[in-house]
């Protein structure tokens, strides 16, 4: 029989019919976050006792979106109507930057 959780979390519904469950912790998910506690403490440690701490990068991040939310944009353009494709719209430009620029009449816009 397998030992009790160590911890266990109430969740309950918040809409009728308010059902509840128990959800505990398997111990290999209790144990990778007791390993990443005590690295986590013992840089802290290394830190506080060499006066450096680590910090943001001098240069300008730029967070990455994850590929689901191009995926999930499309979808709802697709949804909506929005039938165009900006890379298509605008690719006379790119090819000659004199031609003439697109109009609102060039492009799809649902009814």
């Amino acid at each position: 029989m397998p030992l009790p959780p160590e911890y266990l979390f109430l969740v309950q519904e918040q809409e009728p019919p308010f059902l509840c469950s128990l959800v505990g912790l398997e111990p290999t998910n209790v144990e990778l976050g007791d390993r990443r506690t005590a690295r986590a403490l013992e840089a802290w440690k290394s830190c506080y006792r060499s006066g450096t701490w680590p910090a943001y990068p001098n240069r300008v991040a730029y967070p990455e979106l994850p590929a689901w939310e191009f995926t999930r944009d499309a979808e709802q353009d697709a949804a909506a109507g929005y039938a165009y494709d900006p890379d298509k719209l605008f690719a006379d430009l790119r090819r000659d930057p004199f031609a003439k620029k697109p109009q609102e009449s060039d492009l799809i816009f649902p009814n």
